[in-house]
C-alpha cells in the first residue's frame, strides 16, 4: 500500500523536501533513478496502477495492473537498464522497431544493448536515441491495459509516468529525498479516500540534465525530470497516421491512432460447418480452380468448405536476426542484415551469400516434414529485396522477366504435396526509414504504396491461374491507414494482375469497401506466450482472437490468424479453439536457430554468425553447412492439432539435410547502370539487439475509417 498523508502534511510538502511516512512500507518518489534502487512505474494519471510484465517469458509485453506489494511491480535500476525484480528481465524495445504502435517488452538483460536503454525526461520514459516513449494505450486506466511505444509528445498525458522509489525502511519510519536542485519546488496531487487522506506524489522542478535509464548513452540537455505529474496538463495527442487527417482526428488523446484498445464486447463462436475440412497436407485438395470466399467461409471449386492449418516459412526470404542466428552491431535494424552485408561486400557478393542461405535454410525435404505434420498451408513472407536491386532495377532472368524462381519452386513443391501457399509482402521499400509511412496520406506514403503495388501487380500476374496459391496477404502488420488508403491501393494493384484471387488484409476491421470482392481479414496474436493458460492466456484469446473473429464475421468476412506463438497447454487449447471456429491459421514459425518454441525445428546454436564482423568466406562456409535440425517442444502440439504423424521423439534429429541444390535460372542485370544504394533504401541507425530478440509481429492494430482500435 502506498503512504497516505494528512491535509496538514500536504501544506508541509509545499515547503519541505522530506516526506513523513505514516503507514505501510516506506515508498518515496525520487528525482533521479539511482543505481541499485527499486521503483514502481505508474501512469501519472492513474497512480493506483503499476507497470508489470504480462508474463515471465522473454518477449512478454508490459501491462498495467493494480499496485500491490509484490515484486512484479518492482523495477531495479542497475545502472544500465530497468530490470524487473521478479523475473530478472529488462525493458526492451521490441525488435529494435522504431515505429508508433510497437510495444516495449521484457527480455533477458544484455549489457550495451541499445534496445534496453531508456531515458527519463519530463515524466516521459523515452527510448534513448529515438523519439519514442512509453504510452498508456488509449489512456485507458484499467488493469490489463498494454503499454505501447509512440512518438513522443511533451503534452501527451498518456506518456506521463511516475517513478516511485521503494525503500526498505520499517513501517512508520521517516525517509528523506533531496530535490534535483536547490530551487526545486514540490507540488502534490491529492485524491480523496474514505479516510479523507490524500495520496501524494512529488514533482520536482526541471533539472539541469536528463537521467538516462539504462546508461548514459543519451545526450544530456535542458530537459528536466518530472516525477509524479498526476494533475491535468491538457489533452495530449498522437501524431495522426495521415498527414492530411482532420484536426478532430489528430487531436484525440491517444485514442484512435494509438490503437490496441482492449475489446470489451462479448465474443461469439464462429460459424458451424456441415462439411469436413481437410486435415492436412495429404487430404487431396481440389486444385482445379481458385479458392473463393463464401460468406464467412472459404470454399473450393466444388463448393466444399476449406479449412487451412499451417506454418510460416519465416527466415527464408526475409532475414530476421533474432531467429536466424545473426548478430549485427552496425546499427541497422533487425530485418535489414542485407543492408549491412551490402555496405561491407557490395551487391554481387551479398546476393551470393543470400543464395547460399536460401539454398540451405529451406530445402525440398522440408515440404515432406510439413505434409507429414498434417499441415496444408504455408505462409511465405517475402521482401522487395528478393526481386529488386538496391538501385531500383528488377532482378531478371535470362528471358528478361522478373525472377520469381524462388516463389515458383516453393509453390510447385507445396502443390505436389497438397499444400496451399499464401505469399505475404513482409518488407517493403521505405520500411527501413519509417515503418508507418506507407500507411500515411502523404506524398511519401503514396510513393511507397505505388512501389509496393507495382511489385504486387507483377507477382499477381505471374501466378494468375495457379490454384495452389490460396490467397495473397497484401502487407504484413501495417499500421492503420486513414480511410483504408493502404488497403485500397494494394487491392487495386493486385486486381490489376489477378481479378479473382482471395486477398488477405491486415490492420482493418471495418466492412469491406463496396468495390472489394473475395477478401479475408487477418490478425496476429502474441499476447499468449506465458504459461497461465486457464487465467491470463484464455482471457487474452477471448479479448483478442475470438473478438477479432466475431468482428470480421460480423462484417461478412472470413478470419485468418496469420501469426501467433504459444506453447504447452496454452498452445494446445488455442489450436483447439481455432479448429472449433474453423478459421485458417498459421503459427510462427517453421525454423529458427536455437530459439526453441519459436520454431517447429531448430538449427543448433553453433550457427550464430556476425553479419557485421565475420568475413565473407566465414559466412559463406557457415551458411553452406548449417547441419541438422531438431524438433522443438511445440512440434507435437501442432502434429496433434492437425492429425499428422510423428516419426520421432522431440530431440531426435529430423533432418540430416543432404541438400539438393536449388537450381536458380540465370539472373542478369544491366552493368551499365551502377548498383548503389538510393536514398530511399539507405537504412537509418536504428538500435539493434545485441544477441537475440522476440519476433516483431506485435503491431496488432485495426483501422476503421482511419481510426485504429482493438488488437490485431
Amino acid at each position: 500500500m502506498f503512504p497516505t498523508i494528512s491535509a496538514a502534511a500536504v501544506l508541509l510538502l509545499a515547503s519541505s523536501r522530506s516526506l513523513l511516512v505514516h503507514a505501510g512500507p516506506a515508498i518515496l518518489s525520487s528525482v533521479t533513478p539511482k543505481q541499485g534502487s527499486s521503483y514502481t512505474i505508474s501512469p501519472a494519471a492513474f497512480p493506483n496502477l503499476c507497470v508489470v510484465p504480462s508474463s515471465d517469458e522473454d518477449g512478454s509485453t508490459l501491462i498495467v495492473v493494480d499496485c500491490d506489494s509484490s515484486c512484479e511491480t518492482e523495477w531495479v535500476f542497475d545502472g544500465t537498464a530497468l530490470k524487473n525484480a521478479a523475473f530478472d528481465m529488462c525493458t526492451d524495445a521490441t525488435n529494435g522497431g522504431a515505429w508508433s504502435g510497437n510495444h516495449p517488452q521484457v527480455w533477458e538483460c544484455f549489457s550495451n544493448n541499445p534496445n534496453q536503454v531508456w531515458q527519463y525526461t519530463n515524466g516521459q520514459i523515452k527510448w534513448s536515441g529515438n523519439n519514442f516513449c512509453f504510452d498508456l494505450t488509449d489512456g485507458v486506466g484499467q488493469s490489463g491495459t498494454q503499454v505501447q511505444m509512440w512518438q513522443c509528445f511533451s503534452h501527451n498525458e498518456n506518456q506521463q509516468w511516475d517513478l516511485t522509489e521503494m525503500l526498505d525502511g520499517p513501517e512508520g519510519s521517516a525517509s528523506e529525498s533531496s530535490s534535483a536542485s536547490d530551487g526545486a519546488s514540490a507540488s502534490v496531487a491529492a485524491s480523496a479516500s474514505a479516510s479523507a487522506s490524500a495520496s501524494a506524489t512529488i514533482t520536482s522542478a526541471p533539472s539541469a540534465s536528463a537521467s538516462s535509464i539504462g546508461g548514459n548513452l543519451a545526450a544530456g540537455g535542458g530537459d528536466g525530470i518530472g516525477i509524479g505529474v498526476s494533475i491535468g496538463i491538457g489533452h495530449g495527442h498522437h501524431a495522426s497516421a495521415s498527414a492530411s487527417a482532420s484536426a478532430s482526428e489528430s487531436a484525440s488523446a491517444s485514442a484512435s491512432e494509438s490503437a490496441s484498445a482492449s475489446m470489451s464486447e462479448s465474443w461469439a463462436p464462429g460459424p458451424s460447418s456441415t462439411s469436413n475440412p481437410p486435415s492436412g497436407g495429404n487430404s487431396n485438395p481440389d486444385f482445379s480452380g481458385y479458392l473463393q470466399v463464401s460468406g464467412t467461409n472459404v470454399v473450393d471449386p466444388s463448393g466444399n468448405q476449406v479449412m487451412l492449418k499451417g506454418t510460416n516459412i519465416g527466415g527464408w526470404l526475409v532475414w530476421e536476426d533474432w531467429m536466424c542466428g545473426m548478430t549485427d552491431n552496425s546499427g541497422n535494424a533487425d530485418r535489414f542484415a542485407q543492408t549491412t552485408l551490402t555496405s561491407r561486400f557490395g551487391v554481387d557478393q551479398t546476393y551470393q551469400l543470400l543464395n547460399t542461405w536460401q539454398d540451405n535454410w529451406f530445402v525440398e525435404s522440408d515440404f515432406d516434414v510439413i505434409a507429414s505434420m498434417g499441415f496444408n498451408l504455408i505462409r511465405l513472407p517475402f521482401s522487395y529485396k528478393n526481386f529488386i536491386y538496391p538501385n531500383g532495377s528488377y532482378i531478371t532472368n535470362a528471358q528478361g522477366d522478373v525472377d520469381f524462381s524462388r516463389l515458383d519452386w516453393a509453390v510447385s513443391n507445396a502443390k505436389q504435396r497438397g499444400i496451399y501457399v499464401i505469399p505475404v509482402y513482409h518488407i517493403w521499400d521505405g520500411q527501413e526509414q519509417g515503418y508507418s509511412t506507407i500507411s500515411e496520406n502523404s506524398n511519401e506514403g503514396q510513393q511507397q504504396r505505388d512501389l509496393c503495388g507495382a511489385l504486387w501487380t507483377k507477382i499477381a500476374a505471374h501466378f494468375a491461374g495457379e490454384s495452389a496459391i490460396a490467397a495473397f496477404d497484401m502487407i504484413n502488420e501495417p499500421t492503420g491507414s486513414w480511410g483504408n488508403i493502404l488497403q485500397q491501393d494494394l487491392y487495386t494493384a493486385i486486381r490489376a494482375g489477378d481479378s479473382k484471387r482471395i486477398i488477405v488484409m491486415e490492420s482493418i476491421s471495418s466492412a469491406p469497401d463496396s468495390n472489394w470482392e473475395n477478401v479475408m481479414y487477418s490478425m496476429h496474436e502474441y499476447n499468449m506466450m506465458g504459461e497461465d493458460n486457464e487465467g491470463y492466456n484464455q482471457q487474452q484469446f477471448w479479448n483478442g482472437v475470438q473478438s477479432s473473429i466475431s468482428q470480421y464475421n460480423g462484417v461478412g468476412v472470413p478470419a485468418y490468424i496469420g501469426e501467433f506463438m504459444a506453447s504447452g497447454d496454452t498452445l494446445t487449447w488455442m489450436l483447439q479453439q481455432m479448429n472449433n471456429d474453423q478459421v485458417w491459421w498459421s503459427g510462427w514459425t517453421y525454423k529458427t536457430v536455437n530459439m526453441d518454441r519459436w520454431g517447429l525445428l531448430n538449427f543448433g546454436g553453433n550457427n550464430w554468425v556476425s553479419v557485421s564482423g565475420d568475413s565473407f568466406d566465414s559466412l559463406q562456409s557457415a551458411w553452406s553447412n548449417m547441419g541438422s535440425t531438431t524438433q522443438s517442444r511445440v512440434y507435437q502440439n501442432y502434429v496433434t492439432a492437425c492429425g499428422g504423424g510423428n516419426n520421432s521423439k522431440r530431440d531426435e534429429i529430423v533432418q540430416q539435410r543432404t541438400v539438393q541444390p536449388f537450381v536458380r535460372p540465370d539472373t542478369v542485370r544491366s552493368e551499365a547502370e551502377p548498383v548503389v544504394f538510393s536514398p530511399r533504401v539507405r537504412a537509418p541507425k536504428i538500435g539493434q539487439r545485441v544477441k537475440r530478440t522476440a519476433h516483431a509481429g506485435r503491431s496488432r492494430r485495426m483501422a476503421k475509417h482511419g481510426k485504429s482500435f482493438g488488437r490485431i
